[in-house]
């Protein structure tokens, strides 16, 4: 990948590696001392690795090296997944915990200084290590949302959605294509579409789908016409409710992290999928609404649309495995994707429902070795 070549270079230009959990190098480079202290965190487990990342920040900070000594500065060290974090103050220090996610950090970094100074609820880079592969930025203020999505009424949940969105589309609306081509090398694909033809096609899976087979094959098609002639834009794949930050009292949005899995994507595909997952449809709708009224259209039904694709593609591989089981616990899920999709179209009346195309039937092929 080329990201990762990149990545990589940056860090032996840097004169320290980053190592695997086994201490294995990747690249040739001097021994210095930071260089000794990414190789014991490697070798450490997740929850003692921070205290050798703290190390090499603290060589290239003195300056807060000298303030944690005189009691003037709190060090914390959260989980924070496959990144070595730790918060010293009101800054929070990010490097990666391997080689294999040096360009995770790295995008996350160009992406936070390319969007320094639009006004965008993101953090502010405060520093790029010199000598090791980590940057520094400011503390969001706030408490992670989270759970707190529970405790929270529809109005209030649908005020924060639209929130987040205004911040989203803001980063997509600071690249432009050229600019988002360069920054991640290509677009990311469009949805297989193809495949999902396959998909019901399938002799085995339209067999197993039963009585649910006509409204998967009218809403598949639906599917293949809306996103046959949809654009990507640079937006946030990660958008769970651990890395949102709000205010406790005001209920307002202050901030967004971790963006490392910011691509240039379809949204209806992985960035709002992870909100259907994760959100109500309440929050979700409202995300799609506002997203649209700031020029970048979002269609909630598409992304309903595209969960049902995803939850056929599940059950069709449980269904070629021979997976009983699976294909008993996804095929309600199927069906629940189904009955979403039936209900906006009653809400929505013979006159806005989806004018699908005729039917593109093509004749199954019975597979090999049946």
């Amino acid at each position: 990948m080329e990201a990762f070549r990149k990545a990589s270079e940056r860090a032996k230009g840097m004169r320290v590696n980053v190592f695997n959990r086994h201490g294995h190098s990747s690249a040739d480079v001097d021994w210095t001392e930071t260089r000794w202290a990414f190789l014991r965190a490697a070798k450490k487990d997740d929850g003692s690795s921070g205290i050798s990342f703290l190390e090499a920040i603290l060589r290239e900070r003195k300056d807060l090296r000298r303030k944690i000594r005189r009691g003037e500065l709190t060090v914390v060290f959260p989980e924070r997944g496959s990144a070595n974090v730790v918060i010293i103050g009101d800054e929070v220090f990010k490097g990666p915990k391997s080689e294999w996610n040096i360009w995770q950090v790295d995008l996350e970094c160009r992406l936070l200084q390319h969007m320094k100074g639009l006004g965008l609820p993101f953090p502010e880079v405060t520093c790029v290590g010199k000598k090791s592969v980590f940057f520094g930025m400011k503390k969001i203020p706030g408490a992670v949302f989270g759970g707190r999505v529970n405790d929270m009424n529809p109005a209030e949940l649908r005020d924060l959605a639209r929130e987040m969105a205004g911040a989203v589309i803001g980063m997509a609306k600071a690249f432009t294509d050229e600019q988002a081509t360069e920054v991640f090398d290509i677009p990311q694909k469009l949805p297989r579409l193809e495949e999902f033809q396959e998909v019901i096609h399938d002799l085995d899976v339209r067999a197993a789908l039963g009585a649910a087979l006509p409204d998967c094959e009218r809403l598949m098609r639906e599917y293949i016409d809306a996103f046959s002639t949809k654009k990507p834009v640079v937006m946030n794949t990660d958008m769970n409710p651990g890395n949102a930050f709000m205010d406790e009292q005001t209920k307002k949005l202050t901030g967004l992290i971790d963006l490392g899995y910011v691509k240039f994507c379809i949204p209806e595909c992985d960035p709002v999928g992870v909100l259907l997952h994760r959100y109500p449809d309440a929050f979700v709708q409202a995300f799609c609404e506002e997203s649209t009224a700031q020029g970048v259209p979002i269609n909630y039904r598409h992304a309903v649309l595209n969960q049902l694709a995803g939850e056929l593609e599940f059950f069709q591989d449980a269904v070629q495995r021979h997976d009983l089981g699976g294909m008993l616990r996804r095929l309600p899920n199927v069906k629940e994707v189904i009955e979403k999709l039936n209900k906006m179209d009653v809400a929505a009346g013979p006159e806005d429902r989806p004018d699908v195309s005729p039917v593109r039937r093509q004749p199954p092929q019975q597979k090999m070795g049946h």
